[in-house]
């Protein structure tokens, strides 16, 4: 599949490894790796190494590594397993963990952080007044609004111990090395896992009267918060944030590996964005300006990438779905009279919210199969899009990828 072989095209593994090793020969070497790709950039950049990491520190969510990959962590590195799209308690005691080894790090150390997509919620320590409980139901109440990742990573950096740059100015003599796998729409690396050791995050207005009220019922003030984050946004020359893989490398790679396959493809949009309801529109009004033409052409692709917004109840919020399954469900429904139009959706690091399935493709025919479920609305009401999908067989998996840079959404005129 192009797809699965362009993500190995731009693995991280292959970026690292052409980098300068001068950077990893430091005497004294701190390695810190947060994310679904953690491990495997951390054990690449051993690689680099001539003198090696005297202190090592990995976070990775569960789910994202497997008992084989355990096997390969030196005895001397830590290794945390985190929680993902939430922290929880052992999330919060490794970052704690993380906080204690930097801290007492001399100023003639290096630090080499290594950071990917899930870092924002395997890296967490919530803000003094907070219980995690607390900033738990802040950020679902974000995701529930709808908000894109740079408002959710704006919420984040207010309410987080070491987001936002935050953690930056805790080890600000000691020089430090990012490197980052960008999930972010410009790539813009401030946003990367919430940026604990880049600044740049912006706080928008509407996000600082979201989290206002937010913060009526709590022990602690909005303007506190605000504070704290200020305090954190003094660029430091000691500091450097390089990307190591961002979208615009996969979508170089991806187009490479659809022509070698045959596939006449075009790039529509790399920032695809809105509630799933205005994507779906989007790309059907995109699929009437080319279909005349294109139904002429051999095996036409239209690409598009980017993370689309879904408001979440209480009840969505139960079931087993995601804006990948749940836009697909809403383009079975456009579709239903256009037929030699196939649509695919997918997740690049294999998973869709909680549905059963990283992707899932759907044509003219599809809708067809919601009627007995109740059909597109209650299937997506009830959060259910995915499930529904894979139950119908419209689903598949993308394995062993973890590689979180954006969902990926394809039509194909057959």
């Amino acid at each position: 599949m192009a797809v699965a072989k362009a993500l190995n095209d731009v693995h991280p593994r292959k970026s690292l490894l052409e980098l300068e090793r001068d950077y990893f020969n430091h005497p004294h070497q701190f390695l810190l790796a947060i994310g679904k790709n953690a491990l495997d950039m951390a054990l690449t950049a051993r690689e680099l190494s001539d003198i090696g990491f005297q202190k090592a520190c990995v976070l990775q969510p569960e789910g994202y590594y497997s008992e084989e990959d355990l096997k390969l962590i030196p005895d001397d590195w830590m290794f945390f397993k985190t929680s993902h799209p939430l922290p929880d308690q052992q999330t919060v005691d490794a970052t704690k963990q993380v906080i204690r080894e930097l801290q007492n790090l001399p100023e003639d150390w290096v630090i080499h952080c290594f950071i990917s997509g899930g870092a924002s919620s395997s890296f967490c320590l919530p803000e003094m007044g907070l219980s995690l409980e607390q900033y738990n139901q802040i950020v679902i109440n974000a995701m529930k609004e709808g908000f894109d990742i740079y408002r959710l990573n704006a919420v984040r950096s207010l309410i987080d111990q070491v987001k936002g740059g935050k953690l930056s100015a805790m080890v600000s003599q000691i020089r430090t090395y990012v490197w980052a796998v960008s999930d972010i729409l410009d790539d813009n690396p401030a946003y990367i896992g919430s940026g604990p050791l880049t600044h740049g995050i912006t706080i928008p207005q509407d996000v600082g009267y979201w989290l206002k009220k937010q913060m009526e019922s709590l022990s602690i003030r909005y303007e506190h918060l605000f504070e704290l984050f200020s305090m954190a946004q003094e660029p430091n020359a000691l500091h450097q944030t390089h990307l190591v893989v961002t979208r615009s490398k996969f979508v170089e790679a991806l187009s490479s590996r659809l022509e070698k396959e045959g596939f006449n493809a075009e790039i529509v949009d790399l920032n695809l964005s809105g509630t799933v309801t205005q994507v779906a529109s989007q790309i059907m009004d995109t699929i009437a300006s080319f279909a005349k033409n294109a139904t002429q052409e051999l095996r036409k692709t239209l690409i598009w990438m980017g993370e689309p917004t879904i408001e979440l109840s209480e009840q969505m919020y139960r079931g087993k779905g995601g804006r990948i399954s749940a836009l697909s469900v809403l383009m079975a429904e456009r579709l239903l009279h256009h037929p030699n139009i196939v649509f695919i959706g997918l997740a690049t690091d294999g998973k869709d919210g909680s549905s059963p399935d990283s992707g899932y493709f759907v044509f003219s025919e599809t809708a067809t199969h919601f009627r007995p479920l109740g059909g597109a609305i209650s299937i997506i009401k009830k959060g259910n899009s995915g499930k529904a999908l894979s139950s119908l067989g419209y689903g598949f998996s993308l394995s062993g990828s973890s590689l979180n840079l954006t969902d990926l959404y394809m039509v194909i005129f057959v």
